[in-house]
């Protein structure tokens, strides 16, 4: 075969290789870790594009230092560098070299390769397992080759997707890698083998139950629509059997921290009801740009992550193209109309949770009692959009300048509902309309060459979400975060440091920032608690009190008083005094250090 064949026909992993290349060998990320360059007066160091977003501070200021953290320490499991010598087998996924990371293959590159390529690589990875393993769906759902990339794109660019996609982004894409080998060409040996791996890999790379219990339940309607291969009881059997022997091998591997959280107040005590969904959020899901202005400041209420939604263009473009004429001749071709059925039963399902008070025994069998309601967005949009497609296969579409022209007036009057109406006609506000001149070109081209309208819908939707989301995320070089540049700040916190025998007390760095800068700092973040420690610390506190305070994942803050306090759910203000040990000795009260600390010098990990 020619060369120029092979390239037309494998397209798409030859996009995927080149765009790898170019964006693994510069090193970037989607990472918003510039804000702590900038705290230490590195600001704009391997900036490439946007501006690292503050609101996504569970990215830069604990996964991205826990794994700095995790290198620094030379892959252990133990952090060594930490003051609290804490276990790094947790819920966020870290490439710690043991025989968990056969199951995170993303992270492969680490003991191979300086950190910035290995974290360059994991992003870029996640992203094209996102793309290929939701076009797949689509496909397995009826769409065409070119349509399911569309389609996978349209996903990829919505709010929820791109205003956690530096954190829960392996989440939502191994769970379509996972279930989209179920489908592939292959023996049926083949296929579960494959699905174990990525399903064990799906829960290990970010142990996050209200995510992975709303996809699983995504997951298995999908398999009611689409998957009566499996519906065998024998390979039905071969799943379920392969589904609990992943979940065991992830629960094996976390063991100690699972064990630890479930006695927790935070996260481990928390029990969910239904209904605390806000009617705009769920309406911004047919409307992807009512709840943000152009700069994604949040318009009702909440910061911007937590109104992202699974928001498209694709449902209302779907409702204004629908071929309404064949209607009635699809209704009588019933067996066509199952899938349908099923997605909105399921939909149905979903939106109660989160929207009507539910009470939390009634999610119990499904375990949605563990899943809030505003976590439930990316399934309840994921069969959304499922529902959408199933529709548009048995009804099909019908393209007209009309149909476009009514579909621009919908656009324009959600905008003025939402947006003009209520805070005046600011460009600000116009990120709704970026995609009219799409549909208008589109109805141009149509009138040129005739495109299948599905093509030209999932195009439009595609664009649009682009035009809104892609801006959110930087493209941040990660040399500077594993190849930290010496700045003056960093040189005054390391003086600071050896003059505290080597524990760092510093102000004004959030979670695990100065622990993945490589310094022995009090300030940090730990993810299961040691009661014994902070009963020793607080011995003059009744137990209760100090458990109720400690109990708990915990960012440790330091503040100026002489007892705890709890700062939030997930924020524990301890005194600064504990860890002032300079001439101290062991007086009681003092922070117990376990060994004695050692400086860590900041520079290349």
């Amino acid at each position: 075969m020619l060369p120029f064949a092979l390239i037309r026909k494998y397209l798409v992993w030859f996009v995927l290789l080149s765009l790898g290349a170019i964006y693994v060998g510069n090193t970037w990320s989607p990472s918003s870790y510039g804000v702590v360059l900038e705290r230490i007066g590195a600001q704009g160091e391997g900036l490439h594009f946007g501006k690292p977003r503050a609101v996504r501070s569970d990215e830069w200021s604990v996964v991205t230092p826990l794994t700095q953290a995790t290198v620094r320490n030379g892959l252990q499991r133990f952090n060594a560098t930490s003051l609290y010598q804490e276990d790094l087998r947790i819920n966020y996924g870290l490439p710690i070299a043991d025989w968990g990371l056969i199951f995170k293959p993303t992270m492969w590159l680490y003991p191979l390769v300086n950190a910035a390529y290995a974290f360059s690589f994991h992003w870029f990875a996640i992203f094209s397992v996102f793309i290929v393993g939701y076009s797949k769906l689509f496909r397995v759902a009826g769409a065409t080759q070119p349509q399911s990339y569309l389609l996978a794109l349209t996903l990829y660019f919505t709010g929820f997707s791109q205003f956690w996609w530096n954190e829960k982004g392996p989440i939502i894409a191994l769970f379509a890698g996972a279930l989209a080998v179920l489908f592939i060409e292959a023996p049926i040996v083949v296929r579960v083998a494959l699905f174990y791996w990525l399903a064990t890999s799906w829960l290990m790379t970010n142990f996050y139950p209200p995510l992975f219990i709303s996809l699983a339940f995504a997951g298995v309607v999908f398999l009611l629509c689409y998957g009566r291969e499996w519906w065998r009881p024998a390979r039905l059997a071969s799943l379920a059997g392969t589904s609990l022997l992943a979940a065991a091998t992830v629960v094996l591997y976390l063991k100690e921290y699972l064990l630890r959280t479930m006695q927790t107040l935070y996260p481990g005590q928390r029990n969910f009801s239904g209904g605390a969904l806000p009617v705009e959020r769920w309406l911004s899901q047919f409307f992807p740009a009512s709840s943000f202005d152009r700069s994604y400041n949040s318009l009702i209420g909440a910061n911007v992550s937590e109104i992202g939604v699974v928001g498209t263009w694709f449902v209302v473009l779907c409702l204004c193209f629908l071929d309404y004429r064949n209607l009635r001749n699809a209704l009588a071709a019933r067996r066509q109309w199952v899938p349908v059925a099923v997605l909105f039963a399921a939909l149905a399902l979903v939106t109660s949770w989160m929207m009507l008070p539910v009470p939390a025994v009634l999610g119990k069998p499904l375990l949605w009692n563990h899943v809030q309601p505003e976590r439930m967005v990316f399934a309840a949009g994921l069969l959304l959009v499922l529902f959408a497609l199933a529709v548009v296969r048995v009804t099909g579409l019908a393209w007209s300048t009309k149909r476009a022209l009514i579909f621009i007036g919908v656009t324009i009057a959600s905008w003025l509902l939402f947006k003009a109406s209520r805070y005046g006609f600011h460009p600000r506000y116009w990120n709704d309309l970026y995609v009219v001149p799409a549909v208008l070109l589109c109805s141009f081209i149509q009138k040129v060459r005739s495109l299948q309208p599905l093509t030209s819908i999932s195009g439009l939707a595609a664009f649009g979400g682009a035009t809104m989301f892609f801006p959110f995320n930087p493209v941040q070089s990660a040399w500077p975060i594993f190849n930290v540049p010496d700045t003056v700040i960093l040189q005054q916190l390391t003086r600071q440091a050896q003059a505290n025998d080597g524990v760092l007390a510093a102000y004004g760095f959030s979670g695990a920032t100065l622990n993945g800068l490589g310094y022995r700092s009090a300030s940090h973040v730990t993810p299961v608690p040691s009661l014994t420690m902070w009963r020793q610390c607080f011995a003059a506190l009744p137990v209760s009190r100090v458990d109720s305070i400690f109990n708990r994942y915990s960012h440790i803050t330091l503040i100026d008083s002489e007892m705890p306090i709890l700062l939030g759910p997930d924020n524990v203000g301890v005194p600064r005094y504990l860890f002032s040990f300079s001439g101290s000795g062991s007086r009681p009260g003092k922070f117990p250090m376990s060994a004695k600390p050692q400086s860590n010098g900041v520079g290349q990990l």
